[in-house]
């Protein structure tokens, strides 16, 4: 679409979500093995998977023109929705031994959750997908 000079209308969206969750987590391999009755020692690299649940809070803002569905006319506004679902994960992961009591941990998260639109998006009932999936590397100290 574009306006009526003949440029192109433009829009600014900014999504942002904040989530809790609580998930179990298994070992697919022996966290370690025991070499004497009071000596273990922990297994190099240490794959899980895991399931989960949670909730999560989005907060969407769009800011530019629109066009109206009517009479196909165009507008300025500014749009916000904030609301909380509740959400599902998967996960798959491993914790490397970097040493007695460090750990580099690298995992994949992929998280199902979908919301209705509130405030500014009253009426577009199709909702908003909050899915996707998601990486992340981090350290361990085990104490």
């Amino acid at each position: 679409w574009v306006d009526q000079n003949g440029r192109p209308i433009t829009q600014r969206t900014h999504l942002s979500t904040t989530t809790f969750t609580v998930a179990m987590r298994w070992n697919i391999t022996a966290r370690g093995r025991h070499i004497g009755r009071f000596v273990w020692l922990p297994a190099r690299i240490l794959p899980y998977v895991g399931l989960g649940v949670g909730a999560i809070r989005y907060s969407l803002w769009q800011d530019g023109y629109f066009v109206d569905a009517g009479d196909l006319s165009i507008f300025r506004d500014h749009l916000a929705s904030r609301a909380w679902s509740v959400l599902a994960l998967a996960m798959a992961g491993a914790d490397y031994n970097l040493g007695k009591r460090l750990f580099a941990s690298a995992e994949a998260r992929y998280q199902l959750a979908t919301a209705s639109l509130q405030q500014d998006f009253v009426g577009f009932n199709d909702g908003i997908d909050l899915s996707g999936l998601a990486f992340s590397l981090g350290l361990h100290v085990r104490i």
